[in-house]
């Protein structure tokens, strides 16, 4: 009798002992480096067979040792992103000062993005998958992880505000003091948490799972404006860079700097790094700027710095007779040609200037707008010299119109550009004026055009004969279909169809 007592008591305190709430500790930390201890606890279901003690490629690199996990997918056990510890994380949170957890955390698929939490329960089953029991918390708000991601320190916090019921009817204290389970998991859902995580195929590191006494507050320490590109003329815009140095940011959220949003980087507790604002329209004001998380907008600092001035691109400018020795107003130029003479120069001290753009001309076009004899009047220019200073230029099939391109200098295209001829063959031709355009342009804009009106007056007899007559005979050798007329029309010679 007195042997089936002692066996009884004895069975008594191994039940008692096993379910009694082991004592959690401040500051306790799970490293992995033992490798005695594998995986410290972690487990999932009643296997251990996805999650292992990977001995190097932790947060510290080499040789560092950190906790992998592989879900499968699909259904059964291991399919599902969650692992738990009834072990040293077992215990009372509360009497232990515990408000908070700190782990370094990496997805390490390559395509499933993660969305982790931690959930808390005063029960080992858990609710809503396939038992029941207990009252248990799980994080409001998830970490996102990327696919493929780099190694980030993170802290979830356990305060009431930042937890989510998910069952039972315990208060947050008394489920707090004796929590009996710590799960870590991927839950997608916040309209309708889970404790059991998302049935996905992924894989997660983890290391430095470490109970700590308070979130560390956020802090934007510094921040301060960097590079300012230039101005861009077509758009009237600039880019600026803005260097920001902050702590401990929040789990969740983005930066967000003057309405433009940047991910966070979460790899270190302290980080410094540059944004890049863009699509800043230059104005030449005092731009105020503030930084904070959209998780946490109380973290928050701010600076100033001078915007770009106004760069609205002012187009160039075209003057064909800068002194305006021709009698022609403004940027225009006048000159006569004379039937049956030589061909004439267009213009008479070409000035281009732009008030804003560098010293280059990216193109030009010269147009005879009024053309009336087809084939027998033309403008040309020196082309040889255009090749030779980078600049080529197309000629129209009627030579009617000259186009120019290739970035120059102004003084490049003004030299190019006083070599522009007028030249008409028809000795008989209307004497209605002639006019023609030039342009340039700087790569953003087109000048206004510039234009010079060539009157046409009748040529003299010595002209005809200097002139078109031994242009005639070399053209008539050469194209047997064409004749020479000379006729007097009204007083006047004529000279056709040569």
């Amino acid at each position: 009798m007195t042997k089936k007592i002692i066996s009884i008591a004895v069975l008594i305190f191994i039940y008692s002992t096993q379910n009694e709430i082991r004592a959690v500790t401040l500051n306790q930390i799970d490293d992995f480096e033992d490798t005695s201890l594998q995986t410290a606890g972690w487990r999932i279901g009643l296997s251990s067979l996805a999650i292992r003690n990977i001995t190097t490629g932790g947060p510290d690199g080499t040789n560092d040792n950190f906790l992998q996990y592989t879900s499968s997918g699909g259904g059964g056990r291991g399919s599902r992103m969650v692992f738990f510890n009834q072990d040293q994380w077992q215990g009372n949170y509360v009497a232990a000062g515990i408000n908070a957890i700190r782990a370094n955390i990496k997805n390490l698929h390559g395509s499933t993005p993660l969305k982790v939490r931690v959930a808390l329960g005063d029960s080992s089953t858990s609710p809503g998958c396939g038992t029941s029991g207990g009252s248990w918390f799980i994080s409001s708000n998830s970490l996102d992880l990327s696919a493929s991601g780099d190694w980030l320190e993170v802290t979830f916090s356990l305060a009431e505000k930042d937890l989510t019921r998910i069952s039972g009817n315990s208060s947050y204290t008394d489920t707090m003091s004796s929590v009996r389970e710590l799960r870590i998991l991927s839950q997608t859902s916040n309209a309708n948490p889970s404790v059991c995580g998302d049935s996905i195929s992924g894989i997660i590191g983890l290391d430095n799972i470490t109970a700590i006494t308070q979130i560390p507050a956020c802090s934007i320490t510094a921040l301060t404006s960097g590079t300012q590109s230039l101005c861009n003329p077509a758009t009237n815009t600039y880019t600026q860079d803005i260097k920001i140095t902050y702590k401990d940011p929040p789990a969740t959220g983005m930066l967000d700097i003057n309405g433009q949003l940047f991910d966070i980087d979460r790899s270190s507790s302290s980080i410094t790094t540059t944004h890049t604002l863009t699509n800043l329209t230059a104005n030449g004001q005092t731009v105020n700027v503030t930084a904070f998380f959209t998780a946490d907008q109380s973290c928050s600092n701010t600076t100033s710095f001078t915007s770009r001035a106004d760069c609205t691109n002012s187009p160039p400018a075209i003057d064909l007779d800068a002194d305006d020795s021709s009698g022609s107003s403004g940027s225009n130029f006048q000159t006569i040609f004379s039937l049956g003479g030589n061909p004439v120069d267009l213009a008479d001290g070409i000035g281009i200037t732009d008030v804003d753009s560098s010293n280059l001309i990216t193109s030009a076009a010269i147009t005879l707008t009024n053309a009336l004899d087809s084939g027998l009047e033309f403008i040309n220019i020196n082309t040889a010299l255009a090749n030779s200073l980078g600049i080529a230029v197309a000629v129209s099939s009627n030579s009617q119109s000259l186009t120019l391109s290739g970035t120059a200098s102004r003084d490049h295209y003004e030299m190019i550009l006083e070599t522009a001829q007028y030249q008409n063959l028809n000795f008989g031709s209307s004497l209605t004026n002639r006019t023609v355009s030039f342009t340039v342009n700087d790569g953003l804009d087109a000048s206004p055009l510039a234009t010079t009106t060539i009157i046409i007056q009748n040529g003299t007899l010595e002209e005809l004969m200097t002139t078109f007559l031994p242009a005639c005979r070399k053209r008539v050798a050469m194209d047997s279909f064409h004749r020479t007329q000379l006729k007097y029309l009204s007083g006047r010679m004529s000279f056709q169809a040569c």
